[in-house]
């Protein structure tokens, strides 16, 4: 019989925002608090950009497909958090 660790859920006080800038590019905020415990400097997967408010796929395009650019992104949320 194998026995699994039960799951512990830990909840953040940051979020995240996708937007759409002025310059048409698929960006995603957020704010780091201390109490979350991120990196300070994540690895980024290629292709990401950092700005002032979170980081952004100048690349992605509606062609790339909503999967892949989801992929992407959630790639960028592990980064950032350190998980």
């Amino acid at each position: 019989m194998i026995r699994c660790a039960p799951r512990t859920e830990r909840s953040y006080a940051a979020s995240f925002t996708f937007l759409i800038d002025n310059d048409g590019d698929l960006c995603m905020t957020y704010a780091l608090t201390a109490a979350d415990g991120w990196p300070d400097s994540p690895q980024l997967p290629a292709g990401f950009q950092e700005f002032s408010a979170g980081v952004f796929l100048p690349d992605a395009c509606v062609t790339d497909g909503l999967d892949h650019i989801a992929e992407r992104h959630a790639a960028a949320v592990r980064a950032i958090t350190g998980r």
